[in-house]
C-alpha cells in the first residue's frame, strides 16, 4: 500500500523551540526495514533563508512535527529543496535521514 500525503500541523527546531513558519505543509511517512522515514513539504516558508543555507552548508536540522491527526515526531532532517520562485511560494521540501521516532 503507498503512503498517503498527510497534512502537518507544525514544525519546531528541536533544540530551539523555534518554530518554522508556513501556511501550508504536507508529510509522507514510509517504513523501511520496519523504521519509519519521513519526507515534509512546507510551501510559503517564512525563514526559506535560513534553510536555504543549511542546504546549502549541507546541514541536517533536528525537529518535532505534529500532524493534524494528533500525533508527534522527532527527527533529523535533510534540507532537499528550497524553491523560492516568487516571494507567494518559497517551497521547502526535508526528508529524514535516519529512522524517525513518534513520540
Amino acid at each position: 500500500m503507498p503512503a498517503a500525503e498527510k497534512e502537518l500541523k507544525d514544525v519546531y527546531m528541536k533544540k530551539s523551540g523555534e518554530s518554522i513558519r508556513f501556511a501550508h505543509g504536507n508529510y509522507i511517512i514510509t517504513e523501511v526495514d520496519e523504521k519509519q522515514h519521513c519526507e515534509l513539504t512546507l510551501n510559503n516558508v517564512e525563514q526559506y533563508e535560513m534553510l536555504e543555507h543549511r542546504k546549502d552548508e549541507n546541514q541536517d536540522i533536528e525537529v518535532t512535527f505534529s500532524t493534524q491527526e494528533g500525533d508527534k515526531f522527532d527527527g533529523t532532517l535533510k534540507v532537499t529543496t528550497v524553491n523560492r520562485e516568487n516571494e507567494n511560494s518559497n517551497t521547502v521540501e526535508l526528508e529524514s535521514k535516519e529512522a524517525i521516532s513518534q513520540q
